[in-house]
């Protein structure tokens, strides 16, 4: 997640620089081409003092550099160091058209709300970079012209005058980047709750965000209920449709399989191609996980009549194995620096996968290993299983107990219309 909210963040900043770049040739623009009316007699002097030359000489250096950085910005050429160059150019440009405009320079008191309005601007102008480092450099340095175009408008240093525009000036600043702290934050959880919503059903991530618990980076032992659900021959049923039919069905089944999986609070660790893999029990546990586990798999295999009806273009209807497996796992934040993904890791994993496998060989929709069967009686839940044989599946040297659950009644689901 941080590596996702880092890029989504130097995004942020890249149109940031850009509209700062736009607004800072537009609002140039518009000053120049008031100085050129007010110069030419078109409009009364705006300022203390009509332009003079030299105000439009000094106005054609601004446009030029404003004109250049917005070039380069629409070009997407973008370093990081780059906004403080161009934060500390703006302040000084504007310091210069103070000390040496002459519709500015020497302004009289009555126009000593320019030592505010000026850096206010420039501040709020810099925070649509959405950058902290940014903002911050920004407002010490709003503080530090605050003084000085008081100074320069009042021709000495008058700290009664000043500092008192230094402190509404300051208020003014706290509340900017107040503002943009907060965008900050709704952009972190924003981005921390669509990552939950990529594993989790909305009330499982309702209530992570309420107890303020993370997926942090690293792995910690969970007991879980595993489930693998793959389709039977999906390759071969493949070679009958077109790509993008193929991608049609697949997208439809695995919408159906999520919405079945999230009404039974499950977490979807993976899609491998046509396979689903889910976790119940991690991040969040509860004593029903394996009851919920069960429910699951049941409502996944009724789910796949209404799946069926939907797609005449099916060769022959679709088929799935589910596999059911409960044990202790390595669940969490498991991957590269630059690449996370919340999943459990552990011999169980493999051995439920094994299981899942196994309904091809019996024929059967659903496996479950004793382990299942046990949690369920100890949940006061008494499938209709029967024991299919102990085998020693690929990888393990102890021999487990399958069973094959029967589909019962329809159980209880929500469909994705009722999130």
């Amino acid at each position: 997640m941080h590596n996702t909210l880092e890029q989504i963040l130097r995004q942020r900043e890249v149109r940031g620089e850009r509209t700062v770049a736009l607004l800072r040739a537009a609002f140039i623009s518009l000053a120049v081409f008031l100085d050129v009316l007010a110069f030419a007699h078109v409009i009364p002097p705006y300022t203390s003092s009509p332009p003079a030359v030299s105000t439009l000489l000094l106005d054609a250096f601004f446009l030029s550099a404003a004109l250049a950085f917005a070039i380069l910005a629409l070009k997407g050429v973008y370093y990081g160091f780059l906004k403080f160059v161009t934060i500390t150019l703006d302040y000084v440009l504007i310091l210069v058209m103070f000390a040496f405009d002459p519709s500015l320079a020497g302004a009289g008191i009555e126009n000593l709300w320019l030592a505010v309005i000026a850096p206010v601007f420039m501040l709020y102008l810099n925070l649509i970079r959405f950058s902290q480092s940014a903002a911050w450099y920004a407002a010490g340095l709003s503080v530090a012209q605050c003084a000085i175009v008081a100074r320069l408008i009042l021709g000495s240093w008058e700290l009664q005058k000043i500092l008192p525009l230094e402190f509404g000036l300051l208020m003014l600043i706290s509340i900017g980047l107040a503002v943009s702290a907060a965008g900050r934050q709704m952009t972190e959880e924003a981005s921390a709750k669509q990552m939950l919503e990529r594993y989790l059903p909305p009330q499982l991530v309702k209530e992570l965000q309420r107890s303020k618990a993370s997926l942090v980076p690293g792995g910690r032992r969970q007991f879980v209920t595993m489930l693998f659900a793959d389709i039977r021959g999906f390759t071969r049923i493949s070679e009958t449709l077109s790509p993008e039919q193929v991608v049609e069905v697949l997208n439809d089944y695995l919408s159906t399989m999520t919405d079945v999986i999230f009404a039974h609070e499950g977490t979807i660790d993976k899609f491998i191609g046509d396979a689903v893999m889910t976790i119940f029990g991690s991040p969040v546990s509860r004593p029903d996980d394996v009851v919920r586990a069960f429910r699951a798999a049941q409502g996944m295999i009724l789910a796949l009549d209404e799946f069926n009806a939907r797609h005449p273009e099916l060769p022959s209807p679709i088929a799935i194995g589910v596999g059911l497996h409960a044990g202790e796992v390595i669940a969490g934040n498991i991957g590269s620096a630059k690449r996370l993904d919340y999943t459990v890791i552990g011999d169980n994993v493999n051995l439920t996968s094994r299981i899942e496998a196994l309904t091809k060989h019996y024929g059967c929709r659903i496996l479950a290993s004793s382990a299942v069967i046990e949690g369920l009686k100890r949940c006061g839940v008494e499938p209709a299983a029967r024991e299919i044989d102990t085998v020693i599946v690929q990888g393990k040297t102890q021999s487990v107990v399958v069973y094959e659950l029967f589909v019962e009644a329809a159980p209880a689901t929500v469909s994705s219309t009722q999130f």
